[in-house]
């Protein structure tokens, strides 16, 4: 079905001086819009515009706040991931400092048992002496 128009009224839809659309009114008479018709569209169309620009604020708010939800899930993930490393760590240099000890303490017995504390002497040509 097709409609013949006669009559048309626009006006744009502005947000901070920017015009994001265009609100038509459209009639199949003609002459049927005068200026107190055009005053109200510009409200209108003021007040769309304000709507849309709200929306589409809210919209992003809303994916900014997803957004930093899932990135502060991640913080804690890797927090806590980073926390069990450094147990693992402090538990790993405890077994490394006690065996350090270890070894040192057999050092100590081997040097004593072999007769070589405090001389100057290889271990190879003591071994020797001692075939």
């Amino acid at each position: 079905m097709q409609v013949e128009l006669r009559s048309i009224i626009s006006v744009p839809m502005r947000v901070k001086g920017t015009v994001i659309g265009a609100l038509q009114v459209v009639d199949k008479q003609v002459g049927r819009f005068d200026q107190s018709h055009g005053m109200v569209l510009e409200a209108l169309a003021d007040a769309s515009a304000t709507a849309i620009e709200n929306a589409q604020l809210f919209e992003q708010a809303n994916r900014e706040i997803v957004e930093r939800k899932r990135a502060e899930k991640k913080l804690k993930k890797n927090e806590k991931e980073l926390k069990d490393k450094s147990i693992a760590l402090k538990e790993i240099a405890q077994i490394l400092n006690a065996s350090a000890k270890t070894i040192e303490a057999h050092r100590h017995r081997l040097r004593k048992k072999l007769g070589l504390t405090n001389q100057r002497i290889q271990l190879r040509d003591y071994l020797m002496t001692l075939v």
